[in-house]
């Protein structure tokens, strides 16, 4: 897998998840008009995106992670559970310290 599309594998997920909360901060802070319905749109479609784009990426980096030979037998399992259990966040940290020195 090439860096770069590894790298935009890991942080897509979580950048569509933190832009959730931009239309949901101006739902909240904006008057009611037109654009509420935009909004609205918007901040059920990103998550739904995220949580995709997480279900895609999760099963890419628990391969990437069983066939890498830097990380023991232990290190293997712990990181495939943060993979599950923590998902988006996990991503970046694997890409940084695994995927990035490849």
């Amino acid at each position: 897998m090439k860096k770069i599309s590894s790298f935009l594998l890991s942080v897509l997920p979580l950048l569509t998840f933190l832009l959730t909360f931009i239309p949901l901060i101006a739902f909240f802070c904006v008057p009611p008009s037109n654009l509420t319905l935009i909004f609205g749109i918007i901040t059920i479609l990103l998550p739904i995106v995220s949580l995709i784009l997480t279900f895609v990426v999760i099963p890419i980096y628990t391969v990437h992670a069983t066939k890498c030979e830097r990380l023991g037998q232990s290190s293997r399992g712990i990181w495939i559970t943060l993979f599950i259990v923590l998902g988006f966040f996990v991503f970046p940290v694997y890409w940084f310290l695994y995927i990035r020195t490849e």
